[in-house]
């Protein structure tokens, strides 16, 4: 692997710190994203759903956050990052304007891990050559939460009998 680094440790490490401000937004802002999917896409989710699919997600972006650091793993991954990290956060405006409302996660969504994408990518596609940022690429959009979600729902709770 190649010994260049781009980025420095204190950089890699803002993934988990952001991801975990915005996982503690979107459980505790306003309803909740469990019961936001509920009431307003119709999909029924629980805070314990919820958090059994959340809680990976978090270990798996401080695993490949410390793994890149230790130098373990190459640093195209943050590209990686950087893609799910903007795909996750953008996907909320849609929805928050179609129902009038702020969805939870949407703040911090577009307030941290928006800009932190965003400088990643931006600085990603300066150092990382076209195989690199390719990989980045599909492995980002790969991880793009929601597909986890609809992949999950098989054993996530049956809402109640009415």
């Amino acid at each position: 692997m190649d010994s260049k680094r781009y980025f420095r440790p204190g950089w890699v490490w803002l993934f988990p710190i952001a991801y975990l401000i915005h996982l503690l937004d979107e459980r505790f802002y306003w309803i909740g994203t469990a019961r936001f999917a509920t009431e307003y896409l119709g999909i029924y989710f629980t805070d314990a759903a919820w958090l059994w699919v959340n809680l990976p997600s978090l270990l798996l972006v401080a695993l490949v956050s410390w793994l890149v650091v230790r130098g373990t793993w190459p640093e195209w991954l943050l590209v990686a990052l950087a893609v799910h990290f903007l795909a996750h956060s953008l996907g909320r405006v849609p929805t928050s304007v179609w129902h009038g409302t702020i969805q939870p996660g949407l703040a911090s969504g577009l307030l941290l891990c928006a800009p932190l994408g965003l400088a990643t990518l931006a600085k990603g596609l300066r150092v990382f050559s076209r195989r690199e940022l390719t990989l980045g690429f599909v492995v980002g959009i790969a991880s793009i939460q929601p597909l986890w979600h609809f992949a999950m729902l098989p054993w996530l709770p049956s809402p109640p009998a009415v």
